[in-house]
Order: structure tokens, then sequence, then C-alpha cells
């Protein structure tokens, strides 16, 4: 029998799949102009933190982890198909990404 903590693992993993999906439709029409340098950042360390629990035989805990890394890359590769999205790197996304780094790091 599966415990009751991986159901609710899997029913946040399902919640945020169903945002993100609503996320990309939005996307697809043209309705949003996703940054893509932003949600390629927001997929990053989810993604590093991911392959780090499983090097160590982490299971279920880690599936909300790889969600909120995949789900940004999944906006991110769909918004390759929306002509608005766009490259655009301001302060803040300088400014993030250094911190964002040196959390990595540190």
């Amino acid at each position: 029998m599966i415990p009751y903590s991986q159901y609710l693992v899997l029913i946040g993993a399902i919640a945020l799949l169903i945002g993100t999906i609503s996320y990309i439709k939005e996307t697809l029409r043209g309705n949003t102009k996703p940054n893509r340098v932003s949600w390629l950042i927001w997929s990053i360390a989810p993604m590093i933190a991911t392959i780090a629990a499983i090097s160590d035989s982490i299971t279920w805990p880690v599936l909300p982890v790889f969600m909120s890394g995949f789900c940004p890359f999944l906006v991110f590769i769909a918004s390759f198909i929306n002509k608005n999205s766009y490259w655009k790197l301001r302060k803040i996304d300088y400014f993030c990404g250094l911190f964002s780094i040196l959390a990595l790091i540190f």
C-alpha cells in the first residue's frame, strides 16, 4: 500500500503540472510573453537538486523538487513557439543570477 505522504506528493506534482499546462496554453496562444532567461534560470537549480537527491537514492520526496524545475523548463521550451517571447537580461536578472550562482556554490 502506498503511504499517505506519497499521495500528497503526487497531488502536489499534478497540481503544479496543471497550472503549468494552463500557462503553456496561454503562451502558445500568444497571450503571455515569457522571458526565456527567467524561466531557464528557474529551472536550473531544482534540476541540479534533483540530480543530487537521486544520486543519494532519494525517490518520492524529490518529485516536488523535480517538478519545480521541469515545469519552468516546459514553459521555456514552449516560449520558442511564441513569437512574442524574448531573451532580455535586465539589471534584476543579473542580480538574481548572481545570487542564484552563489547559493548553488555555498
